[in-house]
């Protein structure tokens, strides 16, 4: 679940593969707060981890979406998280 300015959003999918420690492909919708139950198109997320000199390059592909805007809007919260993870492993947390 994730929320943001207030607002509830919950997350539904169903993993198809789970390939340690190099790869994982599951669905992903969204029910958005006050949609009266209705999610967004159904994705398929592809994650790929691939070692590169001593660190961890991570490959993601999301298909699927039902608007262009939808895609463009998930490529900037994909970015987001995954500044946000590279950071806190520098940190080492």
């Amino acid at each position: 679940m994730l929320e943001e300015k207030g607002t509830r959003h919950e997350a539904f999918g169903t993993y198809h593969e789970i390939t340690p420690p190099a790869r994982l492909v599951y669905t992903h919708v969204w029910v958005m707060e006050g949609s009266a139950g209705e999610s967004t198109a159904e994705a398929l997320v592809t994650v790929e981890f691939y070692e590169e000199k001593g660190a961890t390059r991570v490959v993601l592909i999301q298909e699927g979406f039902d608007t262009p805007s939808a895609r463009d809007d998930h490529e900037g919260g994909w970015a987001s998280t995954l500044d946000r993870l590279d950071a806190m492993f520098a940190r080492g947390n």
